[in-house]
């Protein structure tokens, strides 16, 4: 939220006696640097500068808390459109793995994404940026992506991102066993005669 927030403040004819101390307040935040600006015997606006806690903010004008002419009090205040919620805190990006990632050369690298959330809005969307990984570069090139998140107050996250380095494919192994044996017979015979 952007300070100062403004709440106009209008009565039915023109009154005297309004003041800071005739406002209270409903809602889940709390508030402070309050001040009241005068446009005209009808017309104020009360200004917000600060809060102290994120939530709601349902500002009300007591009974009988500013005077007509004829010296009659207003009535309670009833609001048109008098809830605005102070959201000053950032969402939070969480990576959906390590900050530091590795590819292997010539395999296709799938981001695994990351999630963010919200104190008052829940789950945020997440945008991605950065490098787009080539797992075909160099053996040792990095590579940056990056997340962001808004959540509807405007408030940004921290940005996060995730390194990716190509790695090798590696080397291959091979290994190998053989056997083999052999067996072989010879048979012979000779006669001979000699004087």
């Amino acid at each position: 939220n952007e300070f100062p927030i403004g709440f106009d403040i209008l009565f039915s004819e023109p009154v005297t006696g309004f003041d800071m101390e005739d406002i209270g307040f409903s809602g889940s935040a709390s508030v402070s640097g309050l001040s009241i600006v005068v446009v005209d015997a009808q017309t104020y606006v009360l200004l917000i500068s600060n809060s102290g806690s994120d939530g709601t903010v349902v500002p009300f004008v007591f009974g009988s808390a500013a005077l007509d002419a004829a010296g009659n009090g207003n009535q309670l205040s009833t609001s048109v459109d008098g809830v605005v919620t102070i959201d000053t805190e950032a969402p939070v990006i969480t990576l959906n793995s390590p900050e530091i990632n590795t590819v292997m050369q010539g395999i296709s690298f799938e981001d695994p994404g990351a999630t963010a959330t919200d104190s008052l809005d829940g789950d945020v969307t997440v945008t991605t940026g950065g490098d787009s990984v080539d797992s075909e570069a160099a053996v040792g090139t990095t590579f940056t992506i990056t997340y962001d998140a808004v959540d509807t107050a405007g408030n940004s996250a921290v940005q996060a991102t995730r390194t990716v380095m190509v790695i090798s494919g590696g080397e291959g192994e091979g290994e190998g066993e053989g056997e083999g044996e052999g067996e072989g017979e010879g048979e012979g015979e000779g006669e001979g005669e000699g004087e």
